[in-house]
């Protein structure tokens, strides 16, 4: 999670800007929403990032949000699930809620989680990126939403 950096890169798993958009994952639609079409313009323009991710949420993530939060009958915040979705996209979120819901357990979740990243990276023959958990991510997502 940044903190509002909208040069931040990292070149590990290609995370950009403010939000920490993957080029890979979100680049055509970047470009196609707001015209910008290279890794280093999106970087470059905090007018870029704000408009994708303002769109972003609106067509995705809300949306996924409260689907998830009906699917699993989740009592929390939607803000969390959309913190959740944002991080390990909308297959990763009900991998790991799947997981949670069937074991009641984070570390087993977040092995679940894992072993889906390692496949996914391995199949591209990509390295797997050091990611934090998706609890300590949601703990500090949580501390954010109450400032």
């Amino acid at each position: 999670m940044t903190e509002g950096n909208y040069k931040s890169w990292n070149k590990e798993s290609d995370a950009l800007g403010k939000y920490q958009y993957l080029w890979g994952t979100h680049g055509k639609a970047i470009e196609k929403v707001t015209g910008v079409n290279s890794i280093q313009g999106f970087i470059d323009s905090p007018e870029a990032q704000e408009k994708y991710h303002k769109y972003n949420m609106e067509t995705h993530v809300i949306p996924k949000a409260e689907k998830l939060k009906e699917d699993y009958s989740l009592e929390i915040p939607t803000e969390m699930v959309m913190g959740l979705i944002h991080f390990q996209g909308s297959e990763g979120a009900r991998i790991y809620l799947d997981a949670l819901s069937k074991t009641k357990s984070y570390d087993e979740a977040q092995k679940a989680i894992d072993a889906n990243i390692k496949a996914r990276m391995e199949k591209a023959g990509k390295p797997v990126p050091k990611n934090m958990k998706v609890y300590d991510y949601l703990i500090k997502l949580q501390e954010n939403l109450k400032m």
